[in-house]
């Protein structure tokens, strides 16, 4: 008898669907860059870009919380399964 934690499941597919946003992000973040580098000053392009720094802070914050997370539910999970 194989026993499934849809819970597991349903995590590591939510996982894999940010990763994919993840990368996503990355490709519209290097396309943001060259486009604000051709369309602007080199004074609006400092300023668009300081602001696009902020916000890539923001966003690795959050990706180190959900490592966090990831680690937590791990720990957790397969010190259950491997208990069993």
């Amino acid at each position: 008898m194989v026993k499934i934690d849809r819970s597991a499941v349903e995590f590591y597919n939510r996982l894999n669907d940010l990763f994919y946003q993840f990368r996503a992000i990355a490709n519209n973040y290097n396309q943001v860059v060259h486009a604000i580098h051709r369309g602007f000053s080199e004074r609006s392009a400092s300023r668009f870009l300081s602001e696009l720094v902020r916000h890539t802070r923001e966003l690795k914050a959050v990706s180190e919380q959900i490592r966090v997370l990831i680690g937590r539910f791990n720990d957790k999970y397969l010190r259950e399964w491997s208990q069993k």
